[in-house]
């Protein structure tokens, strides 16, 4: 087997450098990096089976995931789900993904994901996406808030729901 050295590659015409059917382009310790390419995807259930409240201030789930991005150009999506119950027919669980880079403080990143009950015990799941641009390689830290709008008790996750509260982050090459 031989190895070839280069600092370049270029194409002799055209701009496409293919690869022959039946062969694979393999690296061997850093990925392969492409816009559009997912980098890296970790992802965290709630560490509460039950996170309930009545203030109509938000207040921190205590469910975090940290990811840190390999390059700065990177987005992150990110992907909250989760079950909620309430008791009450007029009252909606407002839910807003805050974020912290490094040693710096939470910044709120959505403004509300907003949902309503319909009867009098209503429970179901809740989702939400972000895409976010942190434009760093330092530990990125998400963390959902979450509040009732008229101050009834409602759950960002219950363990009486079947789908449990997770976090997932992807970092996509840009």
């Amino acid at each position: 087997m031989s190895t070839l050295f280069v600092n370049n590659l270029n194409t002799a015409s055209g701009s496409t450098i293919t690869i022959p059917s039946g062969k694979t382009l393999k690296a061997t310790d850093t990925p392969i990096v492409g816009a559009g390419n997912v980098i890296q995807v970790l992802q965290v259930e709630n560490p509460t089976s039950v996170v309930g409240t009545s203030s109509t201030s938000f207040t921190a789930t205590g469910h975090t995931i940290s990811i840190t991005p390999k390059y700065s150009s990177s987005k992150i999506l990110v992907t909250l789900t989760g079950g909620q119950i309430t008791y009450s027919s007029t009252d909606k669980l407002r839910v807003r993904l805050y974020r912290k880079i490094g040693a710096g403080g939470y910044s709120d990143l959505t403004g509300d994901i907003e949902r309503i009950s319909l009867n009098s015990t209503y429970d179901f799941g809740h989702s939400a996406s972000y895409l976010d641009s942190p434009s760093t390689t330092s530990t990125v830290i998400y963390q959902p808030y979450y509040r009732s709008a008229n101050g009834n008790t409602i759950y960002y996750d219950y363990n009486q729901v079947d789908t449990n509260a997770m976090l997932t982050v992807m970092e996509i090459a840009q």
